[in-house]
């Protein structure tokens, strides 16, 4: 019956469509079921989506990406909306290409996160932002493994998807995520070690601990704390020479990874801690 009374007022020029186009994708937001599908036809048999279609070939940047976005969140699935997908997703301009980003991932698209492995530069705080919360709204079957990306060159894509491995729990990826823990970038460490530490990686333990010999200070103490979330007796013993540390940092560190494995460890398990010194103690 909705698109039956509309069809009847036949919309005459742009504006009006611009207008009925933005009003059905409103209108969508706040529906669902048999309801939210009706817009969508309307959508169509208004003549709406070849209007957003047409967009997309515009020569205008704004124009492109006012197609896009429309496309996406009327959620019509169209031929010319996969194609902007595969082709402008690393677009030199950003404005278009971060829209495709965010538009493929509303639409459930196979090409969804496909920039990744092509990232070049640094990727905005306000984009990782719009990726993270629509990647939420998708249901967990649609969730792509992101261990195939991890093969990124930039650093900031790296840590993006080692944050998606830990909030949607992708035990599967600690093969991948464990290379990582000897990157180039020390962040991409830190955020392994996160990883590692949130999935209860135990038997990656060992590989933690040699970062212990790490340059940076903070990589350093990230590694101390997941020592302290998944380590156990030997492990407090292991960590007591940091309490010697010139750094305050550094002896904190230890002091709450140390106290935290005692706590969780039976009364028995505690009598090796307390008699057995480190070597650096008869200094």
């Amino acid at each position: 019956m909705i698109i039956n009374k509309f069809q009847k007022n036949e919309l005459k020029n742009k504006e009006q469509k611009q207008l009925m186009t933005d009003l059905l994708i409103e209108l969508k937001k706040s529906f669902s079921g048999n309801a939210k599908r009706q817009f969508q036809q309307l959508y169509v048999c208004l003549g709406l989506q070849q209007e957003s279609i047409a967009k997309l070939k515009s020569r205008r940047i704004l124009q492109k990406i006012k197609g896009v976005r429309e496309l996406s969140e009327i959620g019509c699935h169209c031929p010319e909306l996969e194609t902007a997908f595969v082709d402008w997703q690393n677009a030199p301009q950003t404005l278009l290409a971060d829209e495709v980003k965010i538009a493929a991932i509303r639409m459930n698209s196979p090409h969804m996160l496909s920039f990744f492995s092509q990232q070049k530069s640094p990727i905005s705080e306000w984009l990782q932002i719009q990726l993270r919360f629509q990647l939420q709204t998708l249901p967990s079957e649609s969730i792509p493994g992101f261990s195939r990306w991890l093969g990124a060159n930039e650093p900031s894509a790296i840590v993006f998807l080692l944050q998606m491995i830990t909030l949607f729990q992708q035990e599967d990826a600690l093969e991948s995520v464990l290379p990582l823990l000897y990157h180039t970038d020390d962040e991409v460490k830190a955020e392994a070690i996160n990883t590692l530490e949130a999935l209860d990686a135990k038997q990656y333990l060992s590989n933690i601990i040699n970062l212990l010999d790490a340059n940076d200070e903070n990589l350093k103490i990230k590694a101390i704390h997941a020592i302290g979330k998944l380590g156990h007796i030997f492990h407090a013993n292991l960590l007591r020479p940091l309490l010697r540390q010139e750094s305050p940092g550094l002896k904190e560190a230890a002091e709450l990874a140390i106290a935290e494995i005692l706590e969780r460890t039976p009364k028995k398990s505690k009598e090796p801690y307390k008699h057995i010194p480190h070597k650096s103690e008869h200094i």
